[in-house]
């Protein structure tokens, strides 16, 4: 499960964060306003290594929202629509 953190703690540890390799819930006034997922440095990263990194960062990001029980569909249409307002 992925650790969540106020702005301000996230900010403090940030390093401490990227070493983690965790994906971490980041929040502001007890909202959630994002999720850090770190990537692991790797020297001279080729094409399919770099696919599977992405695979792996967005497996982890899939396995958390099943967590949580939310449809990543649902989640596309919330942010959908935020981004059509704030227009």
């Amino acid at each position: 499960m992925a650790t969540t953190v106020g702005m301000r703690e996230f900010r403090a540890g940030l390093a401490g964060y990227i070493e983690s390799g965790e994906p971490v819930h980041v929040t502001r006034h007890g909202l959630e306003v994002g999720v850090f997922v770190p990537s692991q440095p790797r020297p001279a990263l080729d094409r399919a290594a770099a696919w599977e990194a992405y695979r792996q960062s967005a497996g982890a990001v899939r396995q958390d929202l099943e967590e949580r029980g939310i449809d990543p569909e649902d989640l596309i249409r919330d942010v959908t629509e935020l981004r059509r307002q704030s227009r």
